[in-house]
């Protein structure tokens, strides 16, 4: 659901569709001492891609759609590139918690890419790598250390995965091919581009999480965030959904099994992320899977933009994104997470 990967799911949806018919943001400069520091890291759901485009959903039948929206929105913060928003979950989270927000993430990154390392394909200005590989202490973020966080919120992993090569193979699948990309027959994408991925994405999650507590550690003075990962909250339609491409143009000619299928490897990244860092002292994992429940694609209100914005761009980054909606969902389960004092975890 990221930057660099949309592009080829654009080019998937464009023809089937036809053949059918961060660097630094937000954070206040006077605020006292004493207040809760958060800090953001992570890729596109963290940063809050596809909110600036301006979109709103048209529920009038026969065929229900996005409209509206601006070619070239402003995003917030100093690197345009990154897509942050302020309607972001990590904003809202703090907003709630009067926090001071310090958002680093990024859409794009991974943990080699844009998190822990430099980017290998560098927008200009190239925003920094979001917490910098503390193992070599080389491409440190300094931002990350001004901010002082107590509390650090964590999303990662479908860049990881190769998720976008599955994510074109189903869309492309669900009208050539309706037997690949399900349960039955996974297809030799979705083994070596996420299956085959999830035992090193699990290592990452924990190498990060220790990373973050060492350089807590090793601050002067110290203080060891409390650390709040999460997955990704599933847009996919319920099974009651009227999915067919004039009901839903959103759901992009995806059927069932491919819908099943899809949403049981969100629980997998949910699992591995869980097996990963659920027995760390003072790290939590937020279970974010199902907050966009009767609001997913093809419902009334969807808190998730679909495929049907690409109509009216197709460079946009939104499809799969929570809109504002959506993320004030995932804010809420992410505060039940965080402690009443964090207390540096």
């Amino acid at each position: 659901m990221l930057n660099r990967w949309w592009r080829p799911v654009i080019g998937a949806l464009a023809l089937v569709m036809g053949a059918a018919a961060c660097g630094g943001s937000s954070s206040s400069s006077s605020t006292p001492s004493h207040q809760l520091s958060i800090v953001s890291i992570g890729d596109s759901l963290a940063s809050g891609e596809g909110i600036a485009y301006g979109y709103t959903f048209d529920n009038a039948p026969p065929t229900p759609h996005w409209v509206g929206g601006t070619l070239n929105p402003t995003w917030s913060g100093p690197y345009q590139q990154c897509h942050q928003t302020t309607a972001a979950y990590g904003a809202v989270v703090a907003q709630a918690r009067k926090a001071r927000f310090t958002n680093l993430a990024c859409t794009g990154s991974t943990y080699v890419d844009g998190i822990t390392g430099p980017w290998s394909f560098p927008p200009s200005p190239t925003a920094p790598a979001q917490l910098g590989d503390w193992a070599t202490k080389t491409n440190l973020n300094p931002v990350y250390d001004q901010a002082a966080p107590d509390v650090v919120l964590v999303t990662f992993g479908a860049d990881d995965v190769k998720f976008k090569d599955l994510l074109v193979s189903c869309v492309v699948a669900a009208v050539t091919d309706p037997n690949v990309c399900s349960q039955q027959d996974p297809g030799p994408i979705a083994k070596t581009s996420v299956l085959d991925q999830l035992p090193n994405l699990g290592q990452r999650y924990r190498s990060l999480a220790a990373a973050i507590q060492a350089r807590g550690q090793a601050a002067h003075p110290s203080k060891v965030p409390f650390i709040v990962f999460t997955g990704y909250p599933n847009p996919l339609p319920a099974a009651n959904a009227n999915i067919s491409f004039t009901a839903c143009p959103d759901a992009a000619h995806l059927g069932a099994p491919q819908i099943a299928f899809l949403s049981s490897l969100l629980q997998l990244q949910l699992r591995t992320l869980q097996g990963a860092v659920g027995g760390m002292k003072g790290v939590a994992v937020a279970d974010v899977t199902g907050v966009l429940a009767g609001h997913q694609w093809c419902s009334a209100d969807p808190w998730a933009y679909g495929a049907s914005v690409l109509a009216l761009n197709l460079q946009s980054q939104a499809p799969v994104h929570p809109t504002a909606q959506g993320q004030h969902a995932v804010a809420q389960v992410v505060l039940k997470a965080i402690p009443s004092n964090p207390n540096g975890g």
